[in-house]
């Protein structure tokens, strides 16, 4: 699935004295005007973590950092034990006719 969204500001996180924001993308919807965390697993699928209000403020709140990482390592703790078990019981994508 494919969408399309206008806004501006897409940018990497900072630090901020959080480890592990740099993971951490924003993007700033110009229709809604909301903020949209989100991340990257490898180079081609971007994950969208949550999206929050945020449009008088200049700096992501640490607290809207925090849930970002957390959304980010539940997806990769969920992704490794999927692996696992493909791996475990010999798990193989069914092709498509």
């Amino acid at each position: 699935m494919s969408v399309l969204l206008r806004g501006d500001a897409f940018h990497r996180l900072d630090d901020r004295g959080i480890p592990g924001a740099s993971d951490l993308f924003e993007f700033k919807d110009l229709a809604s005007q909301s903020r949209i965390l989100c991340f990257f697993d490898g180079q081609r699928v971007m994950l969208l973590a949550h999206a929050f209000g945020g449009k008088k403020e200049d700096k992501t709140r640490p607290g809207e950092i925090l849930h970002g990482l957390k959304a980010r390592s539940s997806y990769l703790e969920r992704k490794a034990r999927l692996q696992q078990a493909k791996a475990t019981f010999g798990w193989k994508r069914r092709r498509q006719k």
